[in-house]
């Protein structure tokens, strides 16, 4: 996204509008002109010197060697990066670390990755990003098999990987090896005003039953059940693939991904898409709801013209000062739909996002590297958290953190749901897949189209995407 226009800082729209934008964020055909000019734009970068591999350097980091670390300027801004800047200017003081910044990322690194001198290390979100998936099959993305292995800061003798919470490894996986460190730990359910439901006696639903029947009340109420950010549908696939995944158990994400014939059509996806359209026909959606951007719609929550919607971790964030003081945020899970869906209630799509990379081409890979080993210390994640209300991929140091009824309330799903997490990698691995489901959540938001269309369309981007041999395929 650009700038919040709450004039927050932290972690905004990130991934679900990056995906909106995917399919067309380099500016020029990125099958051809990246891999072709990218040694071709000049003589390019020269890598520094390695430095002395030690207990106190694994990564083998040049002491004196610059650092260019650029970050997306969104929701999240970016001061913890100068924070971390500063704990890595500790370890090496003769380093110079500049932090930049940016929005567009796409747009304006672009011709940094042609002339083959893109920066150390890249916090890679937000609209018009990098395709990574591209950049990665072009060889243009470090392997950071390096600094996953390597010792963790606060426990050298655990490493990096198995300091990080269940899932952020894997998320960040091409052909069985790391590219992406995903750091931000987002939270993904439904969201609700406790003090709002403590003063009406709702409670919050924990069946698909149970939200229908609440929703009717709320309407009799004045008030509309539920929003959603209509312009961007994937917040709403969200729910919907969350639900799926509970009532079939995670081989219906599974076979999403892994491109398998029919299995948009699956019964658990059928349920899910029916009960979403099930908010649609009956008219608990907020009134324009489709046109909504995600300010929009998440103020209007905030307002309390709507009880219920779906979003991440960094909805308070975002909102800001536009929150009611007293609102009391809090996350729940999507509810089960049925009671004997394969997984539990407490069962959360729990993922790491706003993916940094390190460029390798860049003249510094292993001081890109080393930022990310301090980033996912105890000493940079709590910076992280108190200045952005949001979790990091460590697992284990937002124990004893509590800062506000969001933050605590996501720390709890976390916890409850123990390794009971779901995840996708779809619209990550293939960008016009995405957008063309998108479209058609969409439509099943406006009602043009019902269940049974949904599926089709959805099913169609896969098989077309399955077909094009031109399109590298990943499994999982």
């Amino acid at each position: 996204m650009e700038r919040n226009i709450v004039g927050t800082t932290g972690w905004s729209r990130r991934e679900f509008i990056r995906r909106a934008a995917a399919a067309g964020v380099i500016a020029v055909p990125a099958g051809a002109t990246l891999s072709a000019c990218a040694t071709a734009g000049g003589s390019g970068n020269k890598k520094v010197k390695s430095g002395k591999k030690s207990n106190q350097n694994p990564l083998a980091v040049n002491e004196t060697a610059p650092l260019d670390v650029v970050i997306f300027n969104g929701g999240y801004g970016y001061e913890y990066g100068k924070k971390d800047a500063t704990i890595y200017n500790k370890e090496f003081p003769k380093a110079k670390v500049s932090v930049s910044g940016i929005q567009q990322l796409g747009q304006k690194l672009q011709p940094r990755f042609v002339g083959g001198n893109p920066p150390d290390i890249i916090d890679n979100s937000g609209a018009g990003n990098l395709d990574v998936a591209t950049l990665v099959s072009q060889g243009q993305i470090q392997d950071l098999s390096a600094m996953f292995n390597a010792p963790s800061i606060d426990d050298p003798d655990k490493t990096v990987k198995d300091s990080l919470l269940p899932g952020v490894y894997d998320n960040g996986l091409f052909s069985g090896k790391p590219f992406i460190l995903n750091y931000v730990y987002t939270v993904n359910g439904i969201w609700h005003s406790k003090s709002l439901f403590e003063q009406k006696g709702w409670e919050s639903p924990k069946t698909w039953d149970d939200m229908m029947a609440l929703c009717a009340k709320i309407q009799k109420s004045g008030m509309s059940p539920w929003t959603t950010q209509g312009k961007y549908p994937q917040y709403l696939l969200n729910p919907l693939l969350s639900m799926a995944a509970k009532m079939g158990g995670q081989d219906v994400l599974i076979n999403l991904d892994n491109l398998e014939p029919n299995a948009w059509k699956a019964p658990a996806v059928k349920a899910a898409s029916e009960a979403i359209y099930e908010l649609v026909a009956k008219k608990y959606f907020l009134p324009g709801t489709p046109g909504l951007t995600h300010t929009q719609s998440q103020t209007y929550w905030a307002q309390g013209k709507a009880a219920f919607i779906s979003c991440g971790s960094w909805l308070e964030n975002e909102l800001g000062t536009i929150t009611p003081k007293g609102f009391d945020m809090v996350v729940e899970p999507t509810p089960s739909l049925s009671s004997s869906d394969k997984l539990p209630y407490e069962t959360i799509w729990a993922a790491a996002g706003e993916g940094f990379i390190v460029p390798a081409k860049g003249k510094n890979p292993q001081g890109g590297m080393e930022f990310m080993r301090i980033m996912l210390g105890k000493q940079a994640s709590t910076q992280f958290s108190t200045l952005t209300h949001s979790l990091t991929a460590l697992a284990g140091y937002a124990a004893n953190l509590s800062l506000s009824t969001a933050f605590d309330s996501a720390n709890a799903v976390v916890k409850a749901a123990g390794s009971n997490t779901l995840n996708w990698s779809f619209g990550t691995w293939y960008a016009k897949m995405e957008t063309n489901i998108e479209n058609a959540t969409g439509a099943l938001l406006s009602g043009k189209i019902k269940p049974d269309e949904w599926m089709t369309r959805c099913q169609k981007a896969a098989d077309d995407t399955a077909k094009d041999s031109s399109i590298k395929k990943y499994k999982r």
